[in-house]
């Protein structure tokens, strides 16, 4: 009877470690407020929870929003790959470049992003190609664990960018960071616990869709000291002249 429980008991965790999913969460950040007409930069970021070898392919969106939530009527530029990888000590690279460059070798189909809508950039998107091949590749991506391997200091920043503000008004923005897909490199093969092996070849690419979560952040324009300095001072000769 004891070892009839103790199968069961197996083999309810090799089905729930099946069926385990990863969670990749990311982070936009950028400045709290600027000035009227400076550019706005921006860096997103991701990690990732370590029940699997790390991210293997993305896309995600970013949007920036007025206080009434719609898309500002502002032409944004595509997103840049963020150098934030130094693999072997090469580098600095980013997630797309391969091991000879310092990068962990997201070098399959990906993009900067479209901007064909003012406001938005759809569509940044990067992952590994078809098969993995190591050392040409590294895993990890997104993971604590990995950050000495693949030379990360910090956040796992891959993209970044800049928002213009010339022609928007003073008043708030939201800046979201819309996730569409993220895919992350299984630890085990199939429905088993048969470990897969990433420091070797792999003639496929075993990937599994994670539990995405986007971030957002908010920021101000504001006129400069001065300018609200000059802007009060006016208005109170106006009202003085008035009186």
């Amino acid at each position: 009877m004891k070892a009839v429980k103790i199968a069961g008991l197996i083999s309810v965790l090799v089905a729930a470690n099946a069926m385990a999913l990863s969670t990749a969460t990311w982070t936009v950040a950028g400045p709290a407020s600027v000035n009227p007409g400076d550019a706005v930069p921006w860096a997103a970021s991701v990690a990732v929870t370590t029940d699997c070898k790390g991210l293997s392919s993305y896309t995600i969106t970013l949007e920036v929003r007025d206080s009434l939530g719609a898309l500002v009527n502002v032409a944004l530029a595509p997103a840049d790959f963020a150098p934030t990888f130094k693999v072997g000590g090469l580098g600095p690279a980013t997630v797309k470049q391969i091991n000879t460059e310092g990068g962990p070798g997201f070098e399959g189909p990906g993009s900067a992003g479209t901007t064909s809508t003012n406001g938005k950039i759809a569509g940044i998107s990067a992952g590994y190609g078809l098969p993995w091949v190591f050392p040409r590749y590294h895993y990890g991506v997104g993971q604590a664990a990995a950050t000495a391997s693949l030379g990360v200091v910090g956040a796992y920043t891959l993209n970044s960018g800049s928002i213009p503000t010339a022609g928007l008004d003073n008043g708030t923005y939201t800046v979201k960071l819309n996730v569409d897909s993220s895919f992350v490199l299984k630890t085990y093969k199939g429905t088993t616990t048969t470990i897969l092996n990433w420091d070797t070849t792999q003639t496929s690419l075993p990937t599994e869709s994670a539990n995405k979560v986007g971030g957002q952040f908010i920021f101000q324009i504001v006129p400069e000291p001065a300018t609200m300095l000059l802007l009060a001072g006016a208005g109170l000769f106006l009202r003085r002249r008035h009186a």
